[in-house]
């Protein structure tokens, strides 16, 4: 508004629009590898942490799919999050849930082998040397035992030489591992007590 000597007065107005272009930000937890409650199980359900979104102005939104406390199944699955503002701008990121439905230990030999009867997968693990050997073999399922086999061949590996036996009705398994010229063999009475990592 101005005004002359005269207190004669003019005005004028215009409008500021402010346009939100800007995605918001989103980071997702980290892949997360865990196991069913029971050897054999079909699936488990997997909670996670929020991802942690932010924005320039308020009211962003997260979904992910699928939702924290779904069941996945043996295997790997991938989670998509999305972060989502008040202007519909959107940012995404994602992680991996791994889930195995047999894992083997041998307390006494600090030796764990896990594995999905999905894809064959698996992780081998001498816990007290820090060995990590992992792969895919061969999955048959003849009643109540799981079996896994994976002898190569693998040029890198030549001597590689996995068997794994996983019984989900006795809760029983045992493996046999080879590889660059060591033997290794598991036995555990009970699969149902185990974790997935080596403590």
């Amino acid at each position: 508004m101005v005004g002359d000597a005269a207190n004669n007065k003019s005005s004028c107005a215009f409008t500021i629009t402010v346009v939100d272009t800007q995605p918001p930000a989103i980071a997702c937890p980290g892949n997360i590898t865990t196991n069913t409650a029971n050897a054999g199980d079909a699936t488990v359900a997997v909670s996670f942490a929020a991802p942690v979104a932010t924005d320039n102005c308020p009211g962003v939104t997260v979904a992910c799919v699928p939702p924290s406390g779904s069941q996945f199944t043996a295997g790997t699955t991938t989670v998509t999050c999305t972060a989502t503002d008040s202007s519909a701008n959107r940012s995404s990121c994602s992680f991996t849930v791994r889930v195995f439905d047999y894992v083997i230990v041998d307390d006494a030999g600090g030796k764990m082998l896990r594995f999905n009867s999905l894809g064959g997968d698996y992780d081998y693990f001498d816990c007290r040397k820090g060995t990590v050997l992992s792969g895919r073999g061969q999955v048959t399922i003849t009643g109540c035992k799981t079996e896994l086999r994976d002898t190569g061949p693998d040029p890198k590996h030549p001597d590689r030489n996995v068997y794994a036996l996983g019984n989900p009705c006795t809760r029983t398994g045992n493996a046999a591992i080879t590889y660059a010229g060591a033997s290794s063999a598991l036995n555990d009475p009970n699969l149902s007590n185990n974790n997935v990592s080596c403590p």
